[in-house]
């Protein structure tokens, strides 16, 4: 409770509960009525009666009410005997009368009574309200819900121009599809220089790799997804020219690095608990964004944990965003036909890096961009050539395994993604006529093996 001054707040606390509800209470508070308004009648009695138009009563927490009076107020006059325990405080005489002092006692004593009671009052209250407390959690947490919908969100729909947000669809096994998506966040502060990025996951499709150099934008990609999704979800417009969800029953977020002192646990721990957390409670309606999954611990280790979850994920029917610098999980893309891999764009002018933030779908076309940060870092020379020698030999290697393990998975993912797009066109708005068109198209594109 708010109150200006120290009396208005005790007048508030003796009122907290409402009239009716404690007899003895409601006695208390009458008592305290009563002796408070004659308190503040004593005023103007005291100014007419001793001529000291300058008289106040001033509350006090300690003693209650006291009399004040300018020293210039008495003018060389004796002050009355009426008034007792007088003192001086720099250019105010402070006093008190037996009068006062009887309605002070009276006073506190009913404020004291209330005190008592109201505190009664509310534990029985918390007592009867204990068993249902659990339904008042939900009831504010829905509350502060539909405040963020209406206060926050919404507000930020109304102020935007029509067409930069849009009302999103659901279906109800049907794929996400975001066209032109934006961070909400971040395309509020730098509104001209965002980058939007078109999204699309199926059943067909529903584990998706994003590699890039650092600082290319895949931390920020995941998140625009999450967001997006939980706002089209909370029944708001989203930041996008066209948004189409499945209804998912959890999102699962695994991003950012940094131990937990209070918990006793490294970056790794940290990392494999949160893991294991979404591991245990997915499922197949689940959306999980993970990042950089195995970065906290050795390569080899670090690989096989990210390998061994992906297999996990992608054998369900979550939709799965997993963002990587472990360029062999690419590879799931040769095994499995439901992997898809994709990368922030990024293009290489006078051997420094030119981030264009923009999501295409294959593998990253900036190799090395390690040894590139590297060199810019002030590493020397005879370093990095050596660097460049030995991973020359380790790609060329790579190359002739990979090639290899391509070969035996290409018919069957052309199958596949056939069946994916065929699968997608459930939920197709097309007319027939441009869907006729769109089926012979698909059906010349697998004839000549460019699908």
């Amino acid at each position: 409770m708010h109150a200006r001054s120290a009396f208005a707040s005790r007048t508030q606390q003796c009122f907290a509960v409402k009239y009716g509800f404690d007899g003895m209470l409601d006695l208390a508070r009458k008592t305290f009525c009563t002796t408070s308004e004659a308190i503040h009648t004593l005023e103007a009695k005291y100014q007419k009666e001793f001529d000291l138009p300058k008289l106040r009563l001033v509350y006090n927490q300690r003693h209650g009410f006291d009399i004040v009076i300018p020293e210039l107020d008495l003018q060389q006059k004796i002050l009355p005997k009426t008034f007792v325990q007088v003192t001086k405080k720099g250019r105010r005489i402070c006093c008190s009368t037996d009068e006062l002092m009887s309605l002070n006692s009276r006073n506190q004593e009913a404020a004291a009574e209330c005190y008592v009671r109201t505190e009664k009052c509310i534990e029985d209250l918390g007592s009867y309200i204990r068993k249902d407390v659990r339904y008042l959690a939900l009831l504010s947490e829905s509350l502060s819900l539909l405040d963020m919908m209406v206060n926050s969100f919404a507000a930020v729909v109304i102020t935007r121009l029509p067409a930069t947000y849009v009302r999103p669809e659901f279906t109800e096994n049907g794929p996400i599809a975001i066209e032109a998506g934006r961070h909400p966040v971040l395309e509020s502060i730098h509104p001209e220089e965002y980058v939007p990025n078109n999204t699309f996951m199926a059943e067909g499709t529903n584990f998706m790799i994003v590699t890039g150099p650092n600082m290319s934008g895949k931390s920020t990609y995941l998140r625009q997804v999450t967001l997006i999704t939980i706002m089209a979800h909370i029944g708001c417009y989203v930041p996008a020219s066209f948004a189409s969800f499945r209804i998912v029953d959890h999102i699962f977020t695994r991003i950012g690095t940094g131990d937990n002192l209070e918990l006793n646990s490294s970056t790794f721990m940290t990392e494999m608990k949160e893991t294991a957390f979404i591991l245990q409670n997915l499922s197949d309606r689940s959306l999980i964004v993970i990042d950089e999954l195995g970065r906290g611990t050795s390569t080899s280790d670090g690989l096989a944990i990210a390998w061994s979850c992906s297999e996990y994920l992608l054998s369900l029917k979550a939709y799965t965003i997993f963002a990587t610098h472990l360029e062999r999980l690419a590879e799931l893309a040769t095994l499995y036909p439901n992997v898809k891999t994709c990368y922030l764009s990024v293009n290489v002018v006078d051997k420094r890096l030119d981030f264009k933030y923009l999501l295409k779908e294959g593998h990253t076309n900036c190799p090395h961009y390690g040894l590139m940060l590297a060199e810019i870092s002030g590493f020397p020379s005879g370093v990095i050539e050596n660097a460049r020698r030995i991973t020359a030999s380790l790609r060329e290697k790579e190359k002739l395994r990979v090639r290899v393990g391509q070969s035996k998975f290409q018919s069957l993912r052309k199958d596949y993604h056939i069946a994916q797009r065929l699968f997608c066109l459930q939920y197709t708005k097309m007319t027939e006529a441009n869907l006729r068109d769109y089926l012979q198209n698909l059906k010349d594109s697998y004839l000549s093996n460019d699908t």
